[in-house]
């Protein structure tokens, strides 16, 4: 399961009848998986991963490092791009569409700190024309591959692209064909496929 906190805390009866002062957060939750079903993050992979916090233990009050969690959101971004075939809602639900998703969180603000930000289309960069305290920038976008693909091995970071806003309103398949990305059955038949990119 997956999703983000939407509420601040508040206290709560204690669930398990010992009378104790507890809270609780409300959480959104955007992804389920039946694990029943299907293959899921393991505790062990969890552990091999990040063995500084102890995935085996109760965890209320723990709070990840930056660190750690930019490596969880690695692993669940991979598990995602590896997976895609299972989100059809009887293994696996989602409330993401699985379009281009533009990148938040951890894993953004390492991007932005760690790349050079400009458009890989057009070249653009807010920074390099107006400073780096100018309050814009670029984007950074997940192009998923095929929602029926499943045992993807490469790693998913391929395919983030740095697209300016302007870069982004072009048709999706010529974006994808720029960029490197292979086309996809739900974007549909491009009727655009023959016209030149201009290098």
């Amino acid at each position: 399961m997956a999703g983000k906190f939407d509420s601040e805390p508040w206290q709560g009866e204690d669930w398990s009848g010992k009378g104790r002062e507890v809270y609780y957060v409300d959480l959104d939750v955007d992804t389920l998986v039946d694990s029943d079903k299907t293959a899921f993050i393991t505790t062990a992979q969890l552990t091999e991963a990040i063995p500084e916090f102890d995935w085996t233990g109760g965890h209320s009050g723990r709070v990840l490092s930056p660190e750690a969690s930019l490596k969880l959101e690695k692993m669940w971004y991979q598990y995602l791009y590896s997976n895609q075939g299972i989100f059809d809602d009887k293994v696996a639900y989602t409330s993401a569409c699985w379009n281009e998703d533009m990148l938040d969180g951890m894993l953004e603000e390492n991007l932005c700190a760690t790349k050079d930000n400009t458009c890989e289309i057009c070249g653009y960069n807010y920074q390099k024309l107006f400073g780096d305290d100018c309050g814009e920038k670029n984007s950074y976008w997940m192009f998923w591959p095929d929602n029926k693909a499943t045992g993807l091995t490469d790693d998913f970071t391929k395919h983030i692209h740095c697209v300016c806003g302007n870069c982004n309103t072009v048709d999706v398949h010529i974006l994808r064909k720029r960029l490197g990305e292979p086309e996809r059955e739900q974007d549909g038949l491009s009727d655009k496929k023959d016209l030149p990119i201009v290098e």
